[in-house]
């Protein structure tokens, strides 16, 4: 097996991928659905556009891995592995 997707038919990485792969697809069904009712419960109570609510609600949970993934290479970059673990 010299390249990497020949891994995908190795028998003992199987269950490595399907877990990666069902654990994504849990994460992100869950994190739509959170979504989906902090939009509609405060359009309801406030009276917002759902559309503006839903855009800040997902933003809200973009953001922190837009801003902080530059801030964790410029480290990686700058110090030393082992120092950073």
């Amino acid at each position: 097996m010299s390249t990497q997707l020949a891994l995908m038919g190795a028998r003992r990485f199987l269950p490595l991928f399907a877990a990666q792969t069902l654990g994504a697809f849990n994460d992100n069904l869950f994190k739509s659905a959170f979504i989906m009712l902090v939009t509609y419960g405060v359009a309801m109570r406030g009276g917002f556009d759902p559309g503006a609510i839903a855009a800040i609600a997902g933003a809200a949970l973009i953001a922190p891995f837009f801003l902080f993934s530059a801030v964790a290479g410029e480290l990686a970059d700058r110090f030393e592995r082992a120092r950073l673990l």
